[in-house]
């Protein structure tokens, strides 16, 4: 009708508007300006990036060379691989659905499943079926 596309253009219009305010303000240019630092070479941001992760890698092979004796260091370093994979982990189970009810619903019938010695496609499922009942239900 007439009178929709009148509202719509009178949309279109104030939006324009928006963003010419928003582009031509002086917070924006300056933030942009200095953005312009961040844009470099890429390929040398790259380089940089695999030289740490190289470096992290291998300086403790280079830099102990015997074997470490010490019952507390050789606890520690045994529980760091299941603390990373839980780290990395837990907050992506907890922001994995649109809504933290059927994120815990799934996460807490993986753990009962677990707990209870089921086998992990048994657990996937199990996780999958209650976080969606929990949906469905209105969570």
């Amino acid at each position: 009708t007439r009178k929709g596309i009148m509202q719509t253009n009178d949309i279109q219009k104030s939006l324009k508007k928006e963003k010419t305010v928003c582009y031509n303000s002086p917070a924006t240019t300056n933030a942009m300006e200095e953005n312009k630092g961040m844009q470099g070479n890429i390929y040398l941001y790259i380089i940089v990036m695999a030289l740490v992760t190289y470096a992290v890698r291998a300086l403790p092979l280079t830099i102990i060379r015997k074997k470490i004796t010490s019952r507390y260091i050789q606890s520690f370093l045994y529980y760091v691989p299941y603390a990373t994979l839980a780290a990395m982990t837990f907050p992506a189970i907890l922001y994995s659905t649109g809504s933290m009810a059927t994120a815990a619903g799934g996460f807490a019938a993986a753990l009962l499943l677990a707990y209870k010695n089921k086998s992990l496609i048994i657990v996937a499922f199990g996780a999958c079926a209650v976080s969606f009942l929990i949906s469905l239900i209105g969570g």
